[in-house]
């Protein structure tokens, strides 16, 4: 794959405002309902979180930005049609994040649409072989997103990062909460998510006049079949580690847009888990899939992942393979504290993914091929190719 030159990166006092001035009173304290961006519009997630703002009275305006427009998916995807033909609320923009200066060109779309409230969801839904453009649009995208929202001064950020970033190790605690460090493995992947949820704390602390937050959302289950976790429970076998069996928990997409949408109407600020109800252990999530675990001892096992991921012939890199084999728990205390209770339970999850008929991949949604601009395995929005979120 070609490589692009990658910009310097600028820190957001050095993102260019809009003529309009360096957000003017925080553009003369916008009257009238909200005005809601979201990066990654036309992702899984996205798709979910528009419908939902759109409904909302509270929310005079839905800012879509994505790398894909929203026309791409009118042939095969009918709630992609719906809210492009018949959503009023809705106006789409198309942006690669990856591009340079595109934190200029999102600063622009951001004024003059006088947003005030942000959310990020550009982010990968599965790893992928195309590194370099993962890299550019998780780490380099978020930091112009940032730059972007610092410009237009918005009131509101909120990002989505991973309870897969606190990494899979056998010294972890029961659960992990807020305040445990970000170990993830060697993986390129999960690093830049990783940088990605940084840099949004690091632009928290030093923008105290923004309400931010940073969602780390457990794996979410069930989804298209091609994001990571729901492809690799889907297989008829699925792989394990012999002699371990970590306790999992997964998150419905729904509550994922359930507690974004609370952590935003509340205000909240700072890092939350979000995770669903409940714990199983991996060997009676198969049992309740009716799937059947193909037994690996763990350096073997690893081993046989690098190799395949490297001949692309698996969805899982070998660096993955610790978290079917250590716990990674994490503990949402914080945000239950702030009134929100998830509502599917883990039990449902699996009876819903069991019952599920084969889904039919999506242009946003496709095998990790590389299109020109578009993103892969999962495919990212908001960045380069068919892309996806989490």
């Amino acid at each position: 794959m070609a490589t692009r030159k990658r910009a310097a990166r600028r820190s957001p006092a050095e993102a260019v405002s809009p003529k309009s001035g360096p957000a003017r009173a925080k553009r003369a304290r916008r009257s009238g309902g909200a005005v809601v961006a979201v990066t990654g519009a036309f992702g899984f997630l996205g798709r979910h979180l528009l419908r939902r703002l759109e409904g909302d009275p509270a929310v005079d305006r839905v800012v879509a930005v994505d790398v894909r427009s929203g026309a791409a998916l009118l042939d095969d995807d009918t709630v992609a049609a719906d809210l492009m033909t018949r959503h009023p609320k809705l106006s789409a923009h198309i942006l690669d994040l990856t591009a340079p200066g595109a934190d200029r060109e999102l600063a622009g779309i951001l004024a003059a649409e006088q947003v005030t409230s942000l959310f990020h969801l550009a982010f990968l839904s599965s790893p992928t072989h195309h590194l370099e453009m993962a890299h550019e649009l998780e780490t380099v995208g978020t930091h112009y997103v940032l730059n972007a929202a610092a410009a237009a001064a918005v009131d509101h950020v909120l990002s989505v990062s991973s309870t897969m970033c606190y990494g899979a190790r056998p010294d972890n605690p029961a659960y992990l909460t807020e305040d445990a460090p970000l170990r993830p493995p060697p993986s390129r992947a999960l690093r830049d998510r990783a940088d990605a949820d940084e840099q949004v704390r690091r632009f928290a602390a030093e923008h105290d006049d923004v309400a931010v937050v940073v969602a780390r959302l457990g794996a979410l289950l069930p989804t298209a079949r091609d994001h990571f976790w729901t492809r690799l429970l889907s297989r008829p076998l699925v792989p394990t580690v012999l002699g371990y069996d970590p306790l999992l928990q997964f998150l419905h997409p729904d509550d994922a847009i359930a507690a974004l949408l609370h952590l935003w109407r509340t205000s909240a600020r700072g890092v939350f888990n979000v995770v669903g109800q409940g714990v199983l252990p991996l060997s009676h999530v198969l049992t309740r899939l009716r799937r059947l675990p193909l037994l690996l001892p763990a350096g073997l096992g690893q081993s046989l992942a690098a190799t395949l991921w490297r001949a692309q012939l698996v969805e899982m890199p070998q660096h993955f393979f610790g978290y079917l084999r250590w716990g990674w728990l994490a503990d949402d205390a914080r945000l239950r504290a702030t009134g929100f209770v998830p509502q599917h339970d883990l039990p449902t999850l699996l009876t819903i993914l069991e019952r599920a008929p084969p889904v039919r991949a999506g242009r946003d949604e496709r095998p990790d091929v590389h299109a020109p601009a578009v993103h892969a395995p999962a495919v990212p929005s908001g960045g380069p190719t068919p892309p996806e979120t989490p």
